[in-house]
């Protein structure tokens, strides 16, 4: 419930930078070479000014339905694509502000579940309007433990019905990536 204003969080969608998926170090100027590619100049020098921590996750989008501020994002997707392996999830949703309440009553036994989930490599709330526009990016061990967590977790069934039935979001999407590299830490540690 409360947003952690120091940790921030960048989304791009850039199909021209090269993922080096086999780094055999974390030299820490071949990463300052990386931020610089892809966030640019005035995001990587920040970074570097702030001598921030970060962790840097190339995805691939897979399947996924929905929209955010009603653009398809990540492009035309099927709605059901297979995948074996690692796999990561984004769900965004802009809550109505009559709802804002019920939402978040039913949101901590949904955090709880979710924390004890198997498989749950690492979960990250943000929102680029905390309380109102949320964003949930988790990474999984794979497609099965996922598909417990959303489907047979009783908090969480039971916030997606109501979200349903109550029409809590204006807008919601859904997108499942295979991950094809990742640098940096979390917290001081590599997630993957």
């Amino acid at each position: 419930m409360k947003p952690d204003w120091q940790q921030w969080g960048i989304l791009t969608v850039n199909t021209s930078v090269s993922v080096k998926n086999n780094r055999k170090t974390e030299d820490q100027h071949d990463i300052a070479l990386e931020l610089k590619q892809i966030y640019g100049p005035f995001i990587a020098g920040w970074f570097r000014l702030f001598n921030c921590e970060t962790w840097t996750v190339f995805l691939d989008p897979l399947e996924g339905h929905g929209t955010w501020d009603g653009n398809m994002v990540f492009g035309k997707l099927p709605v059901h694509a297979e995948h074996q392996g690692r796999i990561a999830i984004i769900t965004r949703a802009s809550i109505r502000l009559n709802k804002v309440r019920p939402f978040w009553k039913q949101a901590a036994p949904v955090e709880t579940e979710l924390k004890d989930a198997n498989g749950l490599l690492t979960s990250i709330g943000m929102g680029e309007l905390p309380y109102i526009k949320q964003v949930t990016f988790s990474i999984w061990e794979n497609t099965d433990n996922m598909k417990a967590f959303a489907y047979k977790m009783k908090d969480h069934v039971e916030a997606v019905k109501k979200s349903k039935k109550h029409s809590w979001f204006s807008e919601e999407m859904y997108v499942r990536f295979s991950i094809t590299g990742s640098f940096g830490t979390l917290d001081k540690i590599k997630p993957l």
